[in-house]
C-alpha cells in the first residue's frame, strides 16, 4: 500500500495516465495522441490494461478533448485523420463499457445472458451519446480554430490599411517633390539659358571689345551651359552612373551663310 490507500490498485490508474498523455501532447502531437488514445482501447481489448468500472467512463472523455485540440490547431489532413479515428474509437468505447465480458461483471449492463442483446437494446444509444460528446469537442476546436483566423485576418487587414496610408502620403509627398522639383528646373534652365545666350551674343556681335570683357563672355558662356547640367543632377536626382545631355550652345550651331537659303 502507498501513501493513498486504495490508489494502487484502482483499475482508472493506468487508463488515466493513457488519457492525461493523449490530451498533454494533442495540440503539437497529433498522431502521437491519437496513437496514445488507440493504444489505450487496444490495450483493453487485449486485457493488457485493466478495464475501467462503471463510474471510470469519463476517463474517455480525455481522448475526445485531445480531439478537439486537434481541430483547433491540427491541420486540415490531421483534422480528417483525428475525426475517422474518433468514430472508430467511440464504437470500441461502447463495446469496453457495454460489454460484460470486457466489463468483467462491472460494466453498465451487467448480463450474464450475453452481450448480444446489451448491444442491441443499448448500443446505439451510448455510441450516439460518445459521437455527441466527441462532435461537441471538434465543434468547440473549430470555432476556436476560426476565430483566431477571423482575428489574424482582421489584423492582416487593419496592417494592409495602415500600409496603404502610408504609401498614399508618401506618394503624395513624392508627387510634391518631384513638381517642385520640376518647376525649379524649368526655372534655372530658362534663367541660365538666357544668361548663355546672351553671353554668346553678346561675344559674337561685339568683337571689337576689350579683351578682359570677351574673356569674361566666354566664361559665362562656357559655365552657364554646365551650370545647368549640374543644377539638373542635383535636382532630378541623378545618380552616378547617369550623365545628364550637355546643353547646346550657340557655338554648336554650324555656321550657314548664302548656302542656306539655297539648301532650304
Amino acid at each position: 500500500m502507498g501513501p493513498w490507500p486504495g490508489f494502487p490498485s484502482w483499475n482508472g490508474t493506468l487508463p488515466l495516465a493513457f488519457a492525461t498523455a493523449t490530451l498533454a501532447v494533442a495540440a503539437w502531437k497529433p498522431y502521437v495522441s491519437l496513437g496514445l488514445a488507440t493504444a489505450l482501447l487496444v490495450g483493453q481489448l487485449l486485457h493488457l490494461i485493466p478495464s475501467m468500472e462503471a463510474n471510470h467512463w469519463a476517463i474517455y472523455v480525455g481522448s475526445f478533448l485531445a480531439f478537439g485540440f486537434i481541430q483547433w490547431n491540427g491541420t486540415r489532413r490531421e483534422r480528417f485523420v483525428s475525426g475517422a479515428a474518433n468514430v472508430v474509437s467511440a464504437a470500441i468505447m461502447a463495446v469496453l463499457m457495454l460489454s460484460w465480458r470486457y466489463g468483467q461483471g462491472v460494466g453498465w449492463y451487467n448480463s450474464h445472458y450475453g452481450d448480444f442483446s446489451t448491444f442491441k437494446n443499448f448500443g446505439w444509444p451510448v455510441f450516439g451519446l460518445l459521437l455527441m460528446i466527441a462532435a461537441a469537442c471538434a465543434a468547440a476546436g473549430l470555432l476556436l480554430s476560426l476565430f483566431e483566423e477571423q482575428r489574424g485576418l482582421f489584423q492582416d487587414r487593419n496592417l494592409a490599411r495602415a500600409s496603404l496610408l502610408e504609401a498614399e502620403v508618401d506618394l503624395i509627398i513624392e508627387q510634391e517633390r518631384t513638381s517642385i522639383s520640376r518647376d525649379l528646373h524649368d526655372v534655372l534652365a530658362h534663367s541660365l539659358a538666357v544668361i548663355a545666350a546672351q553671353a554668346d551674343g553678346a561675344m559674337y556681335l561685339g568683337e571689337d571689345q576689350p579683351a578682359p570683357v570677351r574673356k569674361a563672355l566666354e566664361n559665362i558662356s562656357r559655365f552657364a551651359p554646365s551650370a545647368l547640367v549640374d543644377a539638373q543632377r542635383v535636382i532630378e536626382g541623378v545618380g552616378d552612373g547617369e550623365v545628364a545631355a550637355p546643353q547646346p550652345r550657340l557655338s554648336n550651331v554650324r555656321p550657314c551663310w548664302k548656302g542656306c537659303s539655297k539648301a532650304v
